[in-house]
């Protein structure tokens, strides 16, 4: 997926997210250690990603989500990209 929306709707919902840092879109929507946890493409993958998820379990874990989702919110919700999407078609 080249954009995930996924993730995109997990962060509006204020959800804690484990993902791998391919190199597509979801560097763009996470931030390791503020907004999820970003797992390296690495021989040592399973291993990591196994610790991300034990580490997103811990009722002790702190993430700025609440910041995150409002971030999102602006970045992506309807009334921006509406305005991007009226930018684009509308004649000079």
């Amino acid at each position: 997926e080249g954009f995930s929306n996924a993730i995109l709707e997990a962060l509006a919902l204020q959800r804690r997210i484990v993902a791998t840092a391919c190199p597509s879109g979801i560097q763009q929507l996470i931030t390791h250690g503020h907004n999820g946890w970003l797992v390296p493409l690495d021989a040592d993958i399973v291993e990591n990603l196994a610790q991300a998820l034990l580490r997103a379990l811990q009722p002790d874990a702190v993430l700025d989500l609440q910041s995150a989702s409002q971030q999102v919110i602006e970045r992506y919700g309807v009334e921006t990209v509406t305005r991007c999407y009226e930018a684009l078609f509308q004649p000079d």
